[in-house]
């Protein structure tokens, strides 16, 4: 997967945003692709089970009414 951008800028914007969840930096790493399939988008958001199974991908900017909506049906 390629970003043009670097991953030393994730961390303030994650800040900036209050982002309260992991991001993934999948640089050199193609055990994400096996894990996850290829993303053709960004952001690409995944719900991951306690089990570590996914349970839904999401593809682009998604709502927090959605992402509410998902995790809501998985509890």
């Amino acid at each position: 997967m390629v970003v043009l951008d670097d991953f030393k800028r994730a961390a303030p914007f994650a800040s900036q945003y209050k982002m309260n969840y992991t991001i993934l930096n999948s640089e050199d790493r193609e055990d994400v692709d096996a894990a996850y399939g290829p993303m053709f988008a960004l952001p690409t958001t995944f719900l991951i089970g306690r089990d570590g199974r996914i349970c839904a991908k999401h593809i682009g900017l998604t709502g927090k009414d959605t992402f509410e909506a998902a995790i809501k049906s998985l509890l």
